[in-house]
């Protein structure tokens, strides 16, 4: 039977440990329930046997069995869970499948189809395994390497090995990754006779990884047809693809991952397309004048005939062609740029026939050898080491070798740059002279006469006299720093030279002082004469002041003052009662409250009064006591009261008093 679960990812993880260091000792016959442990209960019971058919890595796009473990035939093991991760994901279906004595469980992994090309690596680690029911998983361990281990327990998460390593612990800290492959397929298209070469293609999913064309034979006419053979050639059984996380490059081999390529990995398919064409004569032999000669040299070509044929055309004319006749014809060699020259490594290769009329047989080879031009270029006192290039007749660079520049050194106004070159193209000789390689040598010494200083400069000029900057009455500006160079002088015949880093540049302006940062300043005397020759070093270091900073937290605004508006009195006229509390508005130590009724255009101590017929708006701030730093502002605005007067150009209203009965 089967039982989906992703549970045997950490069955397969904690196996593949144990396979990665131990080696077949014994095969167990049953796998019972450790000693001690609920007889009911799903064991696992891990030997050197039912570890050595465990699989090194898995095709994508299909199933792969790992391998199969003993076990007791208890529980449901679809029903054990399992704390795992698997990094990275492969969005995968694991499943465990009994086999039919029920006495061992397959794990097989299914996993979707590959997008690219690329090998990768995923990692299992495990951190809980627990059956249903109450029961926990049995484990008995009975290993030989690296260590004899014999081990039971009746819960693999708390189980140990040796008595003192934590189980699971240490067996996620020794698991190897396990390679992912994708599933390749290789599609072959074989030459035919109608020109069409074939081609190798190796695919995953439909993305081309990479792909070889087949190779046309010679092109010759027969009167109105066409001889092209085609041949076809690949091999892609060390096909390299995609870097792991450590750098290193995997190679697909038919060994290593048989399963995950569909189709041939390496062939040879050759299609003769030679056809009998009438009134073609039947050729017998192919020769040259001579069997080796120079790329692209003119060379002749004969064919021989050992029957009396009809006529065929040769140049647009008709030729008769007796038996025995040769008839002869002129050819160019392919182009073999940069080939080693050489009677063991020379390339035998096809040849281009020109005007030929007939069918040739496959066996007409020629051997040919590059034409190779040296450029040598030789060092110079400017600077250049020089090179020796080897060209090849196309334009091909078929080596470089440059040379190697000297030590530079400064003499007045001119470098010295000794420079060699050494080439050898000896390498690329051949026998019949299309190439004879040089080798040699072309050094050149830049060296010159260098003048020598006769000035003593000997001692270290004085120091410079350093004013230091202060802080300024308003607390925030430094000033007065001064650097007095006028008592810094050096012998007559040398250059004072100033640097501010460390003497890694030299300059002849003096440096000035900084009225807030630290600097520090070198000086030596140059000797002009030679311009090497220089004084020992005199530096002086600044220490401006400090103006002091704030000390108040001025990061809240001062509280808003109490306002209590103004209300019109009896009398129908007079505004009264208004009143600004600013007893709950204060700052912190260190800074002092300042006020501004005209929208912090002008700021002072003095708190405003409360405007009793006028609104008006009062800001409100905390000023530092040292440097100017302020707080956030607080605003009030007052709604003074209104008194509305009576207007007695309304008229008067009297009221008269009527007695009852009249």
């Amino acid at each position: 039977m089967i039982y989906s679960t992703n549970i045997s990812k950490s069955i397969y993880a904690l196996i593949l440990f144990m396979l990665s260091n131990i080696y077949i000792n014994e095969v167990l016959a049953q796998c019972t329930a450790p000693a001690g442990c609920d007889a009911s209960c799903p064991s696992v019971c891990v030997s050197d046997a039912t570890l050595a058919g465990i699989a090194g890595g898995l095709c994508l796009g299909g199933t792969t069995q790992l391998l199969c473990l003993d076990w007791n035939g208890q529980g449901d093991p679809s029903t054990i869970t399992l704390d795992y991760s698997l990094t990275p994901s492969l969005g995968e279906t694991v499943a465990l499948v009994g086999n039919a004595a029920g006495d061992q469980v397959c794990i097989e992994v299914t996993t979707p189809e590959a997008t690219d090309c690329n090998i990768t690596e995923t990692q299992l680690a495990i951190n809980a395994i627990t059956p249903s029911g109450g029961c926990t998983l049995g484990y008995d361990l009975n290993i030989s390497q690296p260590l004899a281990v014999s081990e039971q327990g009746c819960d693999i998460n708390t189980g140990t090995i040796f008595g003192f390593l934590d189980l699971l612990t240490t067996l996620n800290g020794q698991l190897p990754p396990l390679t992912v492959y994708p599933s390749y397929e290789v599609i072959v298209t074989d030459p035919v006779c109608d020109g069409d070469n074939g081609s190798a293609v190796l695919s995953v999913n439909g993305t081309e990884c990479t792909s070889t064309a087949g190779t046309a034979g010679i092109s010759n006419a027969c009167p109105s047809t066409t001889d092209t053979d085609g041949t076809l050639v690949y091999d892609f059984s060390t096909f390299s693809i995609g870097a792991l996380a450590d750098g290193t490059q995997i190679t697909i081999t038919e060994a290593a991952a048989a399963s995950c390529v569909t189709g041939n990995v390496s062939d040879n398919i050759t299609v003769d397309c030679l056809m009998s064409c009438a009134s073609c004569p039947t050729v017998t032999a192919v020769g040259a004048s001579a069997t080796e000669f120079c790329h692209n040299a003119a060379v002749t070509i004969c064919v021989d005939f050992d029957a009396a044929a009809d006529d065929v055309t040769v140049n647009g004319a008709s030729v008769a062609v007796a038996g025995d006749t040769q008839i002869c014809y002129d050819v160019t060699a392919n182009n073999m740029a940069c080939a080693s020259a050489d009677e063991t490594n020379t390339p035998t290769v096809m040849c281009t026939l020109t005007n030929m009329p007939i069918a040739i047989p496959n066996d007409a080879m020629w051997t040919t050898y590059p034409m190779l031009t040296e450029i040598i270029t030789a060092p110079d006192c400017s600077g250049g080491a020089g090179s020796a290039v080897l060209m090849a007749g196309d334009g091909t660079m078929c080596q470089n070798i440059p040379g190697v520049a000297g030590t530079p050194n400064v003499c007045p106004a001119t470098d010295d740059v000794d420079a060699t070159l050494t080439y050898d193209f000896t390498s690329f000789n051949d026998p019949i002279g299309c190439f004879v390689g040089t080798s040699g040598i072309a050094p050149i010494d830049c060296a010159v006469a260098c003048a020598v200083c006769t000035v003593d400069v000997s001692a270290a000029p004085a120091a410079p006299i350093v004013t230091e900057s202060v802080c300024e009455a308003d607390d925030v500006t430094l000033s007065g720093g001064i650097i007095d160079y006028s008592g810094v002088v050096c012998p007559a015949g040398s250059t004072l030279q100033y640097s501010d880093d460390n003497g890694v540049t030299w300059g002849i302006t003096t440096i000035d002082y900084n009225q807030t940062d630290a600097i520090t300043v070198s000086v030596r005397c140059l000797c002009d004469e030679d311009m090497v020759t220089v004084s020992p070093i005199t530096s002086i270091t600044t220490v401006p002041d400090v103006c002091p900073t704030c000390t108040a937290d001025l990061s809240v605004a001062p509280a808003a003052p109490i306002v209590t508006e103004s209300i019109c009195e009896a009398d129908n006229a007079t505004l009264s009662g208004g009143v600004i509390d600013y007893s709950g508005t204060s700052c912190p130590t260190g800074s002092a409250i300042e006020y501004s009724t005209d929208g912090g255009l002008n700021w002072g101590s003095v708190a405003p009064s409360y405007d009793q017929m006028n609104s008006v708006t009062v800001d409100i701030r905390c000023l530092c006591d040292f440097e100017g730093t302020t707080s956030s502002v607080t605003t009030i605005s007052t709604v003074p009261g209104i008194c509305i007067p009576c207007d007695a150009s309304h008229g008067t209203i009297s009221i008269k008093s009527v007695s009852g009965g009249n």
